[in-house]
């Protein structure tokens, strides 16, 4: 079908054909079908000459993110309380050195540092230091750097009344050295405990670095 370009209201501007005859044979028809058809026929032949476009939206894409780990402060904690803290935040505990343990609390080490592990063999070629609280992705092996023999602090026990022997084993379970003094023969406050330590300093119960010495006294210190 052949559109014929519209003039004013109600007239038709006659299509020009390949055949000038045409307009006459058919002029009648063709004049009185725009005419009473109008310009709306012709525009819907000119709306359905133009494609139809379709308006499209592209959804952003998707990511899933992991919750991270905040890695928790261990520094300063003895070797299975270390371990412990750190496997309950889901992360894998590994040594970067060897830890001390002569088989006494006081005499374990203690956290001094974190990293993240290098590559195998040597773990340590390439560790990166990691700070307590820092977030990282759950699993991630933590590599412990461990302090020397008596790590952290103790507590100075109370030796008072032990026989020599138990009050120095007393004292290096606890992670301290110790040092007797002699007073000589008992006096009136000291008769009871003759046989024993008769006095220490610091007083029980003091928080001391590892190694500190104790002194106490008893009547005789065994040379």
């Amino acid at each position: 079908m052949r559109c014929a370009p519209t003039g004013a209201r109600g007239k038709a501007v006659p299509a020009l054909g390949d055949d000038d005859g045409m307009t006459v044979r058919g002029g009648l028809v063709a004049f009185g079908m725009v005419g009473l058809l109008g310009t709306g026929t012709l525009a819907g032949c000119a709306n359905s000459a133009t494609p139809q476009q379709t308006a499209t939206t592209t959804a952003p894409p998707t990511t899933t993110s992991h919750p991270g780990v905040a890695v928790p402060d261990v520094i300063g904690l003895k070797i299975a309380a270390a371990k412990w803290d750190l496997a309950a935040a889901g992360l894998h505990p590994m040594g970067l050195n060897a830890p001390c343990n002569k088989g006494t609390l006081a005499s374990e080490s203690v956290v001094s540092a974190l990293a993240i592990p290098g590559r195998p063999p040597d773990v340590r070629v390439g560790d990166v230091p990691l700070s307590p609280g820092t977030q990282v992705a759950p699993g991630t092996r933590v590599g412990i750097t461990w302090s020397g023999c008596y790590g952290g602090s103790t507590t100075a026990p109370g030796v008072i009344g032990f026989p020599f022997s138990v009050a120095v084993h007393t004292l290096h379970m606890a992670g301290l050295t110790w040092a007797c003094y002699s007073v000589g023969r008992a006096t009136k406050t000291t008769a009871q405990s003759a046989r024993g330590v008769l006095s220490q300093n610091p007083p029980a119960g003091t928080v001391l670095p590892p190694g500190t010495p104790v002194s106490f006294t008893m009547r005789d210190c065994p040379q």
